[in-house]
């Protein structure tokens, strides 16, 4: 995963989370270790998140700390408010910066993870197995698969100023 936030570039790699020195024109170490696969990474509210196989970890005032502990993230994600961790099978959310979660598959299909959370315009969109969710809370989450095949999974959503884009790595011919 790779991830600009302020002037700093990091890189999520199988060996910990990176950044981009510009001084040395080297990557170096920032958190982590030989086994911490960091499959995900977020800033909100001037707060750097990570998604890693050894749970959720948060960077503030210069510091890391554990919010998330005993799941494997494969990603993390973010609205204006809530930080998302997406385990191998549910979603959770965190409204306080990771000091409590709680599940938020609600509307989707159980034994399916969602691969990516994001906000645009004031709408939370979810990537998922087959298809993209829109959440509705507190409802939960509903499918809205305008324009999209049956059970495509959706492993990207990336916005323009135009349209929406939904990536996956299934070819449909629809």
């Amino acid at each position: 995963k790779l991830l600009v936030i302020g002037d700093k570039f990091y890189a999520g790699t199988n060996g910990g989370l990176y950044y981009y020195d510009k001084l040395s024109k080297k990557w170096k170490l920032e958190f982590g270790h030989s086994s911490l696969q960091v499959n995900g990474i977020k800033e909100l509210n001037g707060e750097i998140f990570i998604g890693t196989n050894q749970g959720a970890f948060r960077k503030k005032n210069n510091s890391w700390a554990q919010i998330m502990t005993n799941r494997s993230l494969h990603n993390i994600g973010s609205d204006r408010k809530n930080i998302y961790a997406m385990t191998y099978s549910e979603l959770f959310v965190s409204s306080d910066n990771g000091a409590t979660w709680h599940s938020d598959q609600k509307g989707m299909p159980d034994g399916m993870y969602t691969f990516q959370v994001v906000e645009k315009d004031n709408t939370v969109l979810a990537g998922q197995w087959d298809g993209v969710y829109i959440k509705t809370a507190p409802q939960g989450w509903t499918l809205s698969n305008k324009g999209l095949p049956l059970n495509f999974p959706v492993l990207e959503i990336v916005f323009t100023s135009d349209f929406i884009v939904a990536g996956s790595s299934q070819w449909s011919k629809e």
